[in-house]
């Protein structure tokens, strides 16, 4: 799904017409006008800044929050699994647990 699908509805329904929204977030006419047609894909930074002005959350646009992701138990899971690996995997380290430094006979 593509902000301009759901950003000049959500934006009037909040009040805000496309001018207003402009007024409101600090983003420029042709950025925001990309948005609002679709043309234009949304990031976080700008995206913040919308969903603050309607007072929704990211997801209403489209977009991922952030905090929701840490919220979520099995990708703090996966997150600290990776950690694990990379400090195993990293230059300098002895091998891995159960790894056995044996030459063959």
């Amino acid at each position: 799904m593509h902000v301009g699908a759901v950003l000049p509805g959500l934006a009037r329904s909040h009040g805000y017409s496309q001018k207003q929204l402009e007024k409101a977030t600090g983003i420029g006419h042709s950025t925001m006008s990309g948005y609002w047609s679709g043309r234009r894909p949304l990031g976080e930074k700008n995206g913040k800044k919308i969903a603050a002005a309607l007072g929704v959350p990211l997801s209403e646009l489209g977009l991922t929050d952030p905090q929701d992701l840490q919220a979520d138990p099995l990708i703090a899971q996966a997150e600290a699994l990776l950690h694990e690996l990379r400090r195993r995997l990293a230059p300098g380290t002895d091998q891995p647990d159960g790894a056995a430094e044996s030459e063959a006979p």
